[in-house]
C-alpha cells in the first residue's frame, strides 16, 4: 500500500512490533536511534528491513525529514506477488544491506 506521511511526523518507533518494510517514492526520512540521527533515506532507499528479516522489535525510529510518499510491504503483501517480482525484490533488499553493512565496518575501521 502507499502511505503519505507530513514532513516532521513519525513513520515507526524503536521498539515496536511490526513487520513491514517501507520504500521512499519521494521525500526524505531520517534514522533515529535514541534520538540520534544516524542516517538520511530518500528514494531507492528502503527502511524497516532487520524488523521484517528478523520479526523482532523495531531498532530504530523513522521520522520524516520532508513531505513523503512510502510504499508499505508487509509479508502477507508480499506473498500476494509472483515468485519472479519476490526474487527482485529480495536481490535488491540483499544488495542495499550489503552496501550499509560495508559502509558501517569501513567507518568503525576508521575509528
Amino acid at each position: 500500500s502507499f502511505r503519505t506521511y507530513p514532513a516532521n511526523s513519525e513513520i515507526l518507533q524503536e521498539g515496536m512490533l511490526d513487520s513491514a518494510f517501507f520504500i521512499p517514492i519521494t521525500g526524505e526520512v531520517q534514522v533515529h536511534k535514541r534520538g540520534t540521527v544516524f542516517v538520511e533515506l530518500g528514494p531507492d532507499e528502503f527502511f524497516g528491513g532487520m524488523a521484517h528479516m528478523t520479526n523482532e522489535p523495531r531498532t530504530t525510529s523513522i521520522r520524516c525529514k520532508t513531505d513523503v510518499l512510502v510504499m508499505r510491504l508487509d509479508p502477507k503483501t508480499l506473498g500476494k506477488l509472483g515468485p519472479e517480482i519476490r526474487e527482485k525484490i529480495k536481490d535488491q533488499f540483499i544488495s542495499k544491506l550489503t552496501t550499509r553493512l560495508v559502509k558501517i565496518v569501513e567507518k568503525v575501521s576508521n575509528e
